[in-house]
């Protein structure tokens, strides 16, 4: 009987041993320290007004606070002179005129030291800014609003008024706002590129099929919803002076020039392309443009589309590629896409192969590894990134779960936000859809200019209860259990003497941590026997200060 008790005793350790890297609900799930691409991660959870910049373990190392009390609305992003662009949206917006998913009204510089330095405002009958802002080189940002359009100026413009049911619509403009003027420099607006095949006697009638570059003012009725394009996300490339927006409702990808002057913008030439504010350049969804391919209709829902290197130069590996999150790549599944496009570099333009713009397959699609991973799933927000070390980090926006994949398809990291409606929740928590909603999260790596001289804060974690040795328990300086190990021992289990396999070096010492890292025995002089009679019975690590360590369990 003894011996049956001691045998179970046995299994159920080695059962602990194998679920070990599976206990954490929030936070860090795991991690592979050689494989990952170091960096810090930026999020800005919903439902709350703090900005976090966490590490690869989740503890938070710098916070910027909103002390009115606004939420997300929704971007944010850390500039490498170590300023934050935030995005945001008064908390209670009952009275307002523009109310969608994505919808903001602020645009706030804050320092690194959380004061602000600049600040824009955009939400009144006509106007509101929403979803995505995008950083420029001379300090401009590049901003996504709505403006309103009244149902007898969709109309005489060829809108179906069937579709018109909510007496408005709102298509996209993008404004350059220029910080230390405070003014807007430059804009673009979707309504002055339209295209219609209804009326002949209206404005803009054409051959929609001829004209890619012009927008159908009928295409996406998106349920009679005033929100017409569903634009969530702008990209800037400095090298091409061109703009990438990602249109939701048309499932597609837009590049426009920004090489345009103000008056150039609102026609179809000028510019470095020639082509005005025209649509250089689509993908995703032929049909959009009449061009249709059901095989071709590559894209469904998408965010966070942007090159991948903005600053690539054409003879780069990296000039020309995209990467997008796919919402709805199949049934139940989201994905990472990453496109190369081509570009002639001799006259300033893409070209259109087969009638369609290409490519006509992605270069990679990036689908979880586990099929049954329901928490990679995510219809809308989300987003991805191609990471300094070729990693991908893919973030499923509803769930607030965040994954890195290596180039074998591995998961090297996750991590899953663990608040609850903008609070912060206890190890163990158990999350469902939407309770810890974030529209994105970026990862920047460890030597970005933004972290140079400055000082993180430390010891503190998202959640709360955190499980504070579970990430040195699986980084490169633990590795992860397995039946081999740098420092030989007997037995193990073990009883009370533990025995070490070979000559130890002169002065070394050793530590002996249990599960939660504690460290519960220290040997500032190490033998080739240690005596672990007085330990508990459990797992344990067996660490030397000259960087060998093996794992045994005790069992009297």
């Amino acid at each position: 009987m003894i011996k049956l008790r001691s045998l179970f005793l046995l299994m159920s350790l080695i059962a602990c041993l194998r679920i070990l890297y599976a206990q954490n609900t929030v936070g860090l799930l795991s991690i592979k320290g050689t494989q990952v691409s170091e960096g810090y991660n930026l999020i800005y959870p919903y439902s709350q007004s703090t900005v976090f910049l966490i590490d690869l373990c989740g503890e938070v190392v710098h916070r910027w606070i909103d002390f009115s009390g606004r939420e997300p609305g929704c971007s944010v992003y850390l500039l490498p002179n170590g300023n934050l662009i935030r995005c945001s949206r008064d908390k209670d917006f009952s009275m307002d005129a523009f109310v969608a998913g994505g919808f903001g009204g602020y645009v706030d510089i804050l320092s690194w030291e959380n004061k602000m330095l600049y600040s824009y405002t955009l939400n009144d009958s006509l106007y509101r800014l929403h979803h995505d802002v995008a950083p420029m080189p001379n300090g401009h940002i590049l901003m996504l609003a709505w403006e309103k359009i009244t149902p007898l100026q969709a109309i005489a413009q060829g809108r179906d008024p069937n579709t018109l049911p909510n007496d408005a619509l709102w298509p996209d403009k993008i404004l350059e706002w220029d910080p230390q003027s405070d003014s807007i420099v430059w804009e673009w607006r979707a309504w002055d590129h339209l295209i219609q095949d209804r009326d002949s006697l209206l404005p803009n009638f054409g051959v929609i099929a001829k004209h890619p570059e012009h927008i159908d003012v009928n295409f996406s009725a998106a349920g009679g919803q005033p929100d017409w394009m569903h634009t969530n996300y702008i990209d800037y490339n400095p090298v091409l002076d061109q703009i990438m927006i990602s249109v939701r409702n048309f499932n597609e990808i837009w590049i426009i020039d920004h090489s345009t002057s103000l008056e150039e913008a609102r026609e179809d030439s000028g510019g470095r392309s020639g082509k005005g504010g025209g649509i250089l350049y689509r993908w995703g969804n032929p049909s959009a443009y009449r061009r249709d391919d059901e095989q071709l209709h590559l894209l469904k829902a998408q965010h966070y589309a942007h090159w991948t290197k903005p600053d690539a130069l054409p003879l780069e590996d990296q000039f020309g590629e995209v990467a997008i999150y796919n919402n709805l790549q199949e049934f139940n599944k989201s994905a990472a896409i990453l496109i190369k496009v081509d570009f002639d570099t001799v006259n300033w333009n893409y070209p259109i192969e087969d009638s369609i713009f290409g490519p006509q397959v992605p270069e990679r699609i990036i689908l979880h590894p586990d099929d049954n991973n329901i928490l990679a799933f995510s219809n809308t927000v989300s987003n991805v990134q191609k990471l300094a070390n070729g990693n991908i980090l893919i973030f499923a926006g509803r769930w607030g779960y965040a994954y890195e994949i290596d180039e074998m398809d591995e998961v090297v990291w996750e991590y899953r936000i663990p608040m609850r409606n903008g609070a912060s929740v206890s190890q163990g928590s158990v999350l469902d859809l939407d309770d810890n909603l974030t529209f994105h999260m970026t990862r920047y790596d460890q030597d970005y200019a933004a972290f140079s001289n400055r000082r993180f804060s430390q010891g503190s974690y998202l959640e709360l209860n955190p499980d504070e040795g579970f990430c040195t328990l699986q980084t490169s300086s633990v590795p992860q259990f397995s039946s081999e190990s740098t420092l030989q021992i007997w037995p193990n289990p073990v009883s009370n003497f533990l025995h070490i396999i070979g000559e130890v070096p002169n002065n070394i010492s050793c530590l002996i941590l249990d599960l939660n890292s504690q460290v519960v025995k220290k040997l500032y002089t190490l033998d080739n026997s240690v005596d672990v009679t007085n330990l508990p019975n459990g797992l344990y690590l067996l660490k030397t200060s000259n960087g060998a360590m093996s794992r045994f369990v005790v069992l009297h």
